[in-house]
């Protein structure tokens, strides 16, 4: 795969390609506006330091405003579509990817989660255009058909204004798969729709802008998880009003 494709939700093509290759970038699913509102709000998140730049995580749990991005309705739906049925927010991680900010190491979403592989995904949306010398992502197609893989240790760690488990472990590859991966652009407002199972990495950001980009996890309603000692995952309600 040399050119990876851009859908639009409802697009004919999109379910086949997501199920081929375990992820999709869709594109149109946050307007600018929305996108600069949810960086001025991590910016300003309280109790943070100006020049703190590690990710945000579970930011609702602090700054309820932050439940607005999770409950999007477009990116609901589209969420729903991938799960077959009512879903649930789990997870919220806001990432500044600020300029020499370390990449994410190989890993799977599910490998943390621990949850049904076709009743759980991830959405990754750009906050700012997101392109491989900012820090973009990497993603291994097909991986997620292989199911849980083991994982090696790495040493190293993963520096400042990363996340820090971003480094401790990594997961191994097939041998049948290419080891390289796929560098992904994604333009502003676009998602990128992670498969469970798919593997995924991030690249260190070389240049000097900042790699804002928005983190949400869903399951289908009621499915078991893993609710983690540091994330304390639970089922967020995506249509409650308050």
């Amino acid at each position: 795969m040399t050119n990876v494709p851009t859908f639009r939700a409802g697009d004919a093509g999109l379910a086949a390609f997501y199920e081929e290759n375990g992820f999709a970038i869709v594109q149109d699913m946050w307007a600018a506006q929305e996108c600069d509102s949810i960086v001025e709000m991590a910016k300003s998140f309280p109790g943070r330091p100006a020049d703190d730049f590690r990710p945000l995580m579970q930011p609702q749990r602090s700054t309820a405003s932050f439940l607005s991005p999770i409950r999007n309705k477009r990116v609901a739906a589209l969420v729903e579509t991938f799960l077959g049925g009512t879903a649930s927010g789990l997870q919220i991680e806001f990432f500044f990817g600020a300029p020499g900010t370390k990449g994410f190491a190989r890993h799977q979403d599910n490998f943390y989660v621990e949850a049904g592989s076709q009743a759980f995904l991830s959405i990754w949306s750009a906050m700012t255009e997101v392109t491989p010398q900012m820090g973009g992502l990497i993603v291994y197609p097909g991986s997620h058909k292989f199911g849980r893989l083991p994982t090696q240790a790495l040493v190293g760690g993963s520096g400042p204004n990363q996340d820090p488990n971003a480094n401790n472990e990594e997961a191994v590859l097939p041998a049948s798969l290419d080891q390289n991966g796929i560098q992904v652009s994604v333009p502003k407002g676009a998602v990128v729709v992670l498969h469970a199972d798919v593997v995924h990495s991030s690249l260190t950001n070389q240049s000097d802008r900042f790699r804002y980009a928005l983190l949400c996890t869903y399951l289908r309603k009621g499915t078991p998880f893993r609710a983690g000692r540091s994330a304390k995952r639970e089922e967020i309600d995506l249509y409650a009003t308050a």
